[in-house]
């Protein structure tokens, strides 16, 4: 198995692991799960998230027998179903750019931008407090992409109590922050109803509320750092753009091992709550802020 072909297939929208389970398949014919795991060296844990993947991808299928089996989808076909897929996925991606470009040129060809399009925030006071009305306003979804420990200092406050109303909270997080103390804040997420993922690296640090408001930190924010911008973008547009790569990154991400995590509710105690006391520097919760 070489790494260029699994760079490639990576190239075409397959994960690492993917990929690899692939190729196996396509070298040695039909496999249970546990065997695909003695020949690839993913992890049980792991593995049906990785089938799931490809069967969704179009390059697997599982075989109707008392043994679940699953047998490659011949490359010339598996090749073209992930070509239509990445092109359909693009598609609607340019769509969303398009409609953020038009919005954009017309904001440019009057002179200003209309006043409800965009908010600038540099004082992190301002910013918590902004914070917490659109977390308070949400009503459907909030998308976190949690990068680095200069974002998720703090309480998770106000993301408890949008769970509670019934609002569903997403989070992706870099794989790092599963090392760092602020791996209870994710268990204290999960157990209150968030949902979480995680993978390697991710692009930037974005909030997605409702698909209608998109909050965008324009430094590398650090725990000592002064001087920051916060972008706030009410554009339906840039909010499905942000919405839309959102998605692709958490269908191929792994889930979070925290099996426990929602047990540490049964007691009747919001484990966000306890939380409530925990001192910010100025970017509270998952928020971008």
């Amino acid at each position: 198995m070489t790494e260029p072909l699994l760079g490639q297939l990576s190239r075409l929208g397959l994960t690492n692991d993917e990929a690899r389970c692939y190729v196996t398949l396509v070298d040695r014919g039909g496999l249970t799960a546990g065997q695909l795991c003695s020949a690839t060296g993913v992890t049980r844990g792991r593995i049906y998230d990785v089938v799931r993947g490809l069967l969704r991808k179009g390059v697997a299928l599982e075989t109707a027998t008392s043994v679940r089996r699953f047998e490659p989808i011949p490359p010339p076909v598996a090749v073209t179903n992930l070509l239509e897929r990445r092109h359909s996925e693009n598609e609607e991606v340019e769509r969303s750019a398009q409609q953020v470009i038009e919005s954009l040129q017309t904001s440019a060809a009057t002179g200003e931008v209309p006043q409800n399009l965009l908010e600038v925030i540099r004082h992190r006071a301002t910013l918590r407090q902004r914070c917490r009305q659109l977390e308070r306003a949400a009503a459907e979804e909030i998308l976190f992409f949690v990068r680095d420990l200069g974002q998720v200092a703090g309480d998770l406050i106000e993301e408890s109590a949008a769970l509670r109303r019934g609002v569903r909270l997403r989070a992706l997080y870099e794989s790092s922050l599963l090392s760092t103390p602020y791996v209870e804040t994710m268990k204290s997420f999960l157990a209150g109803g968030g949902e979480g993922r995680h993978v390697p690296r991710l692009p930037t640090r974005v909030t997605v509320i409702d698909q209608r408001v998109t909050m965008l930190p324009l430094h590398e924010a650090t725990l000592a750092a002064r001087a920051f911008t916060v972008l706030v973008i009410h554009h339906a547009g840039m909010s499905v753009l942000a919405a839309s790569a959102f998605e692709r990154i958490w269908a191929d991400a792994a889930r979070i091992p925290f099996r426990a995590a929602r047990k540490a509710a049964a007691g009747g105690t919001d484990p966000l709550d306890e939380r409530k006391r925990t001192e910010a520097i100025g970017w509270q919760g998952h928020t971008a802020r």
